[in-house]
């Protein structure tokens, strides 16, 4: 009997003497914003481009250098609200994004962003360095071709197109011909020729 009493005095101080804990996640207090404010983190591939990462609203309205350790970015304390962001680093494209929505309270990731080494005046072109040079057998040539994202002037590109090795070829204005495809053109409405050709039936094996 004394045994069974002891027993359920046992039981009655274990139960009473437990408290219900209840485990939050805590996230570090330089992340934490009010319902106004909110974090935008991200990272650049390229962690050694020292790009320049920017937040604008028609006007640039903070900017911050990336880590050149990882690659990261943050800001804080943004007002919420639609922001364009761009990342710009020497030797690479001009990266953008507009209306990126930051809701008050949160914080938002942006991405790895891989910048791309393709000028910024250049949508396309063919062949890529190093790549598969196809022939055009419609016309038993070799077509490299560049296509522009703006106007440009004849004279300037014609200059400054240029193959390794060197070799002699027609240049063409206006049309865009990716070979093994045959060519497409301009829409006459642009009112300007986007795109440069030059033809060879020599071997190239890069283009600038």
């Amino acid at each position: 009997m004394k045994t069974t009493i002891h027993l359920l005095a046992f039981l009655a101080l274990f139960f009473f003497g437990c408290k219900e804990t209840i485990v939050q996640e805590q996230l570090p207090k330089e992340y934490t914003n009010d319902l106004l404010h909110a974090d935008l983190v991200g990272k650049v591939i390229q962690k050694n481009s020292k790009a320049t990462v920017i937040v604008s609203q028609v006007m640039p309205i903070d900017s911050v250098e990336i880590n050149p350790i990882d690659g990261s970015f943050t800001f804080r304390d943004l007002r919420k609200g639609n922001y364009d962001v761009t990342i710009r680093a020497d030797n690479y494209r001009i990266y953008s994004k507009a209306n990126v929505m930051l809701d008050g309270g949160s914080i938002v990731y942006f991405g790895e962003i891989d910048l791309s080494s393709v000028p910024d005046l250049v949508e396309s072109f063919y062949p890529e360095n190093n790549g598969e040079i196809v022939y055009d057998w419609r016309y038993g040539r070799i077509s490299v071709s560049i296509l522009f994202t703006h106007p440009m002037d004849r004279e300037s590109v014609e200059k400054a197109f240029s193959v390794e090795p060197a070799v002699e070829g027609i240049f063409y204005w206006g049309s865009y011909t990716q070979a093994p495809m045959y060519g497409f053109f301009a829409d006459a409405k642009t009112g300007f020729d986007n795109g440069a050709t030059i033809t060879t039936f020599s071997k190239v094996t890069s283009m600038t």
